[in-house]
């Protein structure tokens, strides 16, 4: 009996210093909101004999361990959950693990500030290196300010519905970085990211329906909130002109990256399996100088541009400007009259335009406004990556702009252009707000700074603006100063000696509206503008009692004050961006207010407030 427990004690000793000191192997899984069973971006991994962080989950949820062993303990943990604690075993080798974590209110009451750390020897999903970060470019611009109505009552801006800030900004919260450049934050990229219930036109009604909300602000006790809405009509699928597309790929050296060449080809393969047979593709590269892979290719085609595209390697100089003129060129060739016609390019940003200058680009991308190619410009990568350039190429040539950091944000983006966001209904697309001075003070429109226009750009056909796709839909927010309201914000000058002061017979009696809404549109192959317009009620409805789309957009503008520092975030605080959200999730069908929740707390986790 004594020979047997010996032999059994020896047993289990030896298979304990097996275990400690067995091979080495890789363990991948993802973690998820037990109660939601949404994956969590940002979760830290770290061993649990010495706190050592070895890994962050990615924008997926997914993490990666290298050279574990069996019975290492690794501790998962997340702002607002209980930390779990997880044992590696020798069958975790072969499967991929699926963590659960577990809310926990009470941290949620009190967002504490901690950071997560920075090595990671044991490896995960690439988590990058800032180093180069300064090679990073942004347009600068001044926030708007506030506006006296009385001075000056209408506000004219270009749509744009450019989503490019809010996911390059969630790619440097995900990745642990401890300052995002303000003029990365563009507050309307943020607020179009998401998908608001804005009513559609219906089917007598004009292509464009206007709405609006205005409620209170949560941020500037006293002020309000003004949304306007517009939404597109939507158009089925198989409704929807052919399209002639020209993949214009960056496959220079500096494309070499996973998230950068692998990723792009990977998001335009989504899109070619979703063509259809009358549909015509083009493939241009420019690394290393303009070459034409794919010359006016049917949907039939599938399997041979998928294989065009495997065969791509990143290599050479990048002749952006030889690449461009190619693919316009081949845009042009393919026309299809009434078809939706549009350059697709993916790049860092990072390109020289030979003998030219950024603004001769500019020049000839504008230039082929008028033959109504559009262009989609997609950014990838991160250290080099130009989104000023990429910002100005797209608002130059009829264009939108977004930025990949995953393959979740591809499949995102690619469905939405084949289901119609790529396929222009309106171009030209401006509005102008005419502002009540018997109701509103002062204003100022939040965002949208690169897209201000003069109030005589409005009637004036020879401006751009932004374009507006099938079913697509644009939100912007204005904060509102009440009349006779004292402001902090509010600036007084003396009393003009020349101009006329405007007097209380002189203001609209009208005090039923607050605003008035006009906006004016072009049709894909038209010159001639038309007008539609609608008042808005002076109607303020209790911010708890507002429409959930109008909390969470606030929630939203919120966040982006806070990442941006802007001077008028008042009492902004990244807590009551999370609470405010949470309240305002909603249906949430594509999960995107639930992953903006857990972004906001891996914010307040390494930033500043």
């Amino acid at each position: 009996m004594k020979r047997l427990l010996l032999m059994t004690i020896v047993a289990a000793f030896s298979a304990c210093l097996y275990a400690q000191n067995g091979p080495s192997f890789s363990v991948s899984g993802t973690v998820f909101d037990k109660e939601t069973k949404e994956t969590i971006p940002g979760a830290r991994i770290v061993l649990s004999k010495n706190k050592k962080a070895v890994a962050n989950t990615d924008y997926d949820g997914r993490f990666r361990l290298d050279s574990v062993k069996a019975g290492t303990i690794i501790e998962i943990s997340f702002v607002g959950y209980k930390t779990k604690v997880v044992k590696i075993s020798e069958k975790d080798r072969s499967r991929k693990l699926d963590i659960y974590l577990d809310q926990d209110n009470a941290i949620l009451q009190d967002v504490v500030v901690v950071s997560y750390g920075t090595t990671m020897p044991m490896g995960c999903y690439p988590r990058p290196s800032y180093n180069d970060m300064d090679r990073e470019t942004y347009s600068t611009f001044e926030p708007n300010k506030f506006i006296s109505t009385s001075r000056e009552p209408l506000s004219t801006f270009s749509l744009d519905v450019d989503q490019e800030s809010y996911t390059n900004v969630r790619r440097m919260i995900l990745s642990g970085r401890k300052v995002v450049p303000k003029d990365a934050v563009r507050t309307e990229e943020f607020v179009n990211y998401f998908t608001y219930d804005h009513p559609a036109p219906g089917k007598d009604d004009d292509i464009i329906r206007i709405t609006s909300h205005m409620t209170e602000c949560p941020w500037n006790e006293g002020n309000r909130l003004l949304m306007i809405g517009l939404k597109a009509k939507e158009v089925a699928r198989e409704g929807l002109p052919a399209s002639n597309f020209v993949f214009l790929i960056d496959n220079s050296g500096s494309m070499s990256q996973e998230n950068r060449l692998p990723l792009a080809i990977s998001s335009l393969k989504m899109l070619v399996k979703q063509l259809r047979d009358d549909d015509c593709i083009s493939v241009v590269t420019y690394g290393g100088g303009s070459k034409i892979l794919v010359n006016g290719a049917t949907g039939k085609h599938k399997e041979q541009i998928l294989q065009t595209l495997d065969q791509i390697k990143a290599s050479g100089y990048t002749a952006g400007q030889q690449g461009l003129e190619t693919a316009y060129s081949l845009a042009g060739k393919h026309f299809i009259k009434g078809g939706n016609n549009r350059v697709i390019m993916v790049s860092d940003g990072d390109f020289n335009v030979g003998a030219s200058s950024p603004k001769e680009i500019e020049d000839f991308i504008a230039g082929k406004r008028k033959d109504n190619i559009f262009i989609t410009v997609l950014g990838f990568g991160i250290g080099n990556y130009r989104s000023d350039m990429m910002q100005r190429l797209a608002e130059k040539g009829n264009g939108t702009h977004a930025y990949i950091d995953s393959a979740k944000e591809a499949e995102r983006l690619m469905n939405g252009l084949f289901a119609g966001t790529a396929f222009t209904l309106a171009k030209d697309v401006k509005i102008q707000v005419e502002f009540n001075p018997a109701v509103v003070g002062a204003y100022r429109l939040i965002g949208y700074e690169s897209r201000m226009l003069d109030k005589d750009d409005f009637n004036d056909d020879t401006v751009d603006a932004g374009e507006l796709g099938m079913g697509q839909t644009m939100t912007a927010v204005y904060e509102i100063i009440p009349a006779g309201a004292k402001s902090p914000y509010l600036r007084g000058t003396d009393p003009l000696r020349y101009g006329k002061k405007i007097k209380n017979k002189d203001v609209p009696a009208n005090m039923a509206e607050a605003a008035f809404v006009k906006i004016r549109y072009k049709s894909p192959e038209g010159n001639t503008s038309r007008k539609i317009e609608t008042p808005i009620a002076n109607t303020v409805t209790p911010f708890e009692k507002a429409h959930v789309d109008v909390r969470f957009a606030a929630a939203v503008v919120e966040f982006a004050q806070l990442l941006s520092d802007n001077a008028y975030k008042g009492k902004s605080s990244f807590g009551h961006v999370i609470s405010t959200a949470q309240k305002a999730k909603g249906n949430d069908l594509l999960g995107e207010r639930a992953e903006f929740i857990n972004i906001v707390k891996t914010a307040a986790a390494v930033l500043p407030e």
